[in-house]
Order: structure tokens, then C-alpha cells, then sequence
């Protein structure tokens, strides 16, 4: 294999170890500081009509916390407007729109219910309101949350990354024995047949020729 595609396959595989990398990374993290990333957006779909949506995700103490919520407000247009404005003056606040760091204090799961760290909840919405004196608002929609331990979402990148790491194990192994002067495939010594391994057959890598250093030194054990 040509050295130049030989090193994009390595860099492939070693990208495909990122996800578990970080988030072991993002674990080890959540024991010490509290991470919380929101999103905020609304449309008026009508004249007295708007939908916003919201989005947080929450990183503490070993776990990770997904929340999504759709919320439809509905009723006099002034005061559905107005409420808009309100919530857009508040949008630039990272509570709101950002990330927040705080110290970790605990599991992020609503009301302290949860199994083995999983949790999911989900609330229907519909309120009614006054604003600004006689104009009514309801609100209406739901929220969902989702939590999962930390462990869960290693696992599932572990299992991902699994194959990728054996196989640069594997072309970490094969250049090793390679410049011993060994059989890439079995570990055989080379010296006397570099072209080809009498104990397995297989033939040299042509593209990596026997280090000069190998020649003419005893095999190791292995």
C-alpha cells in the first residue's frame, strides 16, 4: 500500500475514535463543572399566532440531559406580539441562548426519579393567561426530556470505536514486526526469507523494506 494512502487510512481510523474519546472527556467533566447549552427560537405563523422552540442540553455529575420543547401561544394579536417582544429581549442571555458554567452539585433528573440513571418525561402544556389587562394568551404544546448516564453513551461510542481501534492496533503491530525484520501476519523471522514467511505464506509488504538493523540480529522470543 502506498505510504501516502497507508497514512489518510490511519488518520480515518484514528478519526473514528473521536466520539469516544470526548465523550469520556465530557464524563470525567461533568463531576466538576455543570454545562448548560440553550436554544431559543420563535415564528408568528399568523396574526395571533406563534410557535417558539426551545432546546437545552444539560451535562452534570455523570449525566447528560436532552429537553424539547414546542409551545403554540394563542389569542388577542397585540398581546401575543407583545409577549414576543418580551421574550426576545431576553434571548441574547446565555440561560437563553448560550452555553453556561457552573460547578456540578447533582444528576440532571427531573423530579429525582430515574432508572439506573435513565429518565424520560414528557408534559402536555395548555394555560391561559392575562396580558396587559383584558387580552388573554393561551399557551398550549409539550415538552419532552430525555436523560442518560454517561456510561451508556461511552459504551454505544465504545462499541462504534471498537473496530477502528483494533484495526489501528493491528497496522501498529504490523509496522512493528516490520521493522524487527519479522513476519507481518505471524511474527515469524524474516532474515532468512524476507520475501516470503515459510511459517504462514504471506509475503512482505513491498512497501516496507527490512530495517537495516534487523539483518543479522537473533529474533526476539516473540
Amino acid at each position: 500500500m502506498p505510504p501516502v494512502r497507508r497514512r489518510l487510512l490511519d488518520f480515518l481510523t484514528s478519526f473514528l475514535l473521536l466520539p469516544f474519546v470526548v465523550v469520556v472527556a465530557l464524563w470525567a467533566r461533568s463531576y466538576f463543572v455543570e454545562d448548560f447549552i440553550s436554544r431559543e427560537s420563535d415564528r408568528e405563523e399568523a396574526p395571533g399566532v406563534s410557535v417558539s422552540w426551545t432546546a437545552t442540553l444539560t451535562s452534570s455529575w455523570g449525566g447528560v440531559s436532552l429537553l424539547r420543547g414546542i409551545l403554540t401561544h394563542t389569542g388577542d394579536p397585540d398581546a401575543v406580539r407583545d409577549l414576543n417582544a418580551t421574550v426576545r429581549k431576553r434571548r441574547p442571555l446565555p440561560l437563553y441562548n448560550g452555553w453556561q458554567r457552573e460547578e456540578a452539585t447533582s444528576y440532571p433528573v427531573p423530579a429525582g426519579a430515574h432508572t439506573a440513571g435513565f429518565a424520560w418525561a414528557s408534559e402536555h402544556q395548555d394555560d391561559s393567561f392575562v396580558l396587559g389587562g383584558q387580552k388573554t394568551i393561551r399557551i398550549r404544546g409539550r415538552v419532552w426530556v430525555l436523560i442518560l448516564p454517561y456510561w451508556s453513551v461511552a459504551a454505544v461510542t465504545a462499541c462504534a470505536a471498537a473496530p477502528a481501534g483494533l484495526k489501528l492496533a493491528s497496522r501498529a503491530r504490523r509496522r512493528r514486526w516490520l521493522r524487527r525484520g519479522l513476519c507481518p501476519t505471524c511474527g515469524y523471522d524474516l532474515r532468512g526469507t524476507p520475501e516470503k514467511c515459510p511459517e504462514c505464506g504471506a509475503s512482505r509488504s513491498d512497501d516496507t523494506p527490512l530495517a537495516p538493523e534487523a539483518v543479522g540480529r537473533t529474533a526476539p522470543g516473540d
